[in-house]
C-alpha cells in the first residue's frame, strides 16, 4: 500500500503543478485487497480533486494506525492548501463514491473544507479480524476482559 501511495505522490508531483508528500507513522501493512483498493482509490480521487478543482500547490497525505483497547483502525487524511469549498453545497459524485467505499468496509469519511481555507478529507477503516495490530483477544474473534485471569497451581512431579 505505502509504495503505491508513494508512487501516486511522485507521479502527481512530477506531472503537475502540485507537490504531494506523505507522512506515515509506522503501521502493519498487512491488509486485505479490498482495504488496499479502497484506500488507494480514495487517496487517488482526493488528490485528483485537489489538482482539478482547488488550485492547490501542496497536498499532504497522513497515515496512522490507531490501536485502542479493543479495536484498531487505519486513519488517513489528505490535506490541501487550495481554495476550498462548502461541502454542504457542493457534494459531487467523487465524494459520494468515496463515502460508499468507506461505508462498505465499516469506516467513516469526513470532508472538512471552507472557501479560502483548503480541504481536509479524513477517513478511517477498522482493521479486519486477524490483523496483527489488533489486541490479541480480538485477532481470533474471542472476547476476554483484561481483568480476567486464570489461577495457576504448582505442577506436581513424581
Amino acid at each position: 500500500l505505502l509504495p503505491a501511495l508513494r508512487w501516486l505522490a511522485r507521479e502527481v508531483s512530477r506531472t503537475g503543478s502540485m507537490a504531494v508528500d506523505i507522512v506515515a507513522e509506522p503501521f502493519v501493512d498487512d491488509l486485505p485487497d479490498e482495504h488496499r483498493t479502497c484506500i488507494f482509490r480514495i487517496v487517488q480521487e482526493t488528490v485528483r480533486n485537489a489538482a482539478r478543482h482547488s488550485g492547490a500547490h501542496q497536498v499532504r497525505i497522513y497515515i496512522a494506525e490507531r490501536v485502542e483497547e479493543k479495536n484498531a483502525s487505519l486513519r488517513l487524511s489528505v490535506q490541501d492548501d487550495g481554495k476550498g469549498f462548502d461541502p454542504s453545497q457542493e457534494r459531487g459524485l467523487g465524494i459520494l463514491g468515496m463515502q460508499e467505499r468507506v461505508l462498505r468496509l465499516g469506516g467513516t469519511l469526513d470532508v472538512n473544507s471552507k472557501p479560502g481555507r483548503g480541504t481536509i478529507v479524513t477517513f478511517e477503516l477498522p482493521l479486519p479480524a486477524g490483523h496483527p495490530s489488533l489486541p490479541v483477544d480480538r485477532r481470533s474473534g474471542e472476547h476476554s476482559s483484561a481483568n480476567e485471569f486464570q489461577e495457576t497451581r504448582p505442577l506436581r512431579t513424581a
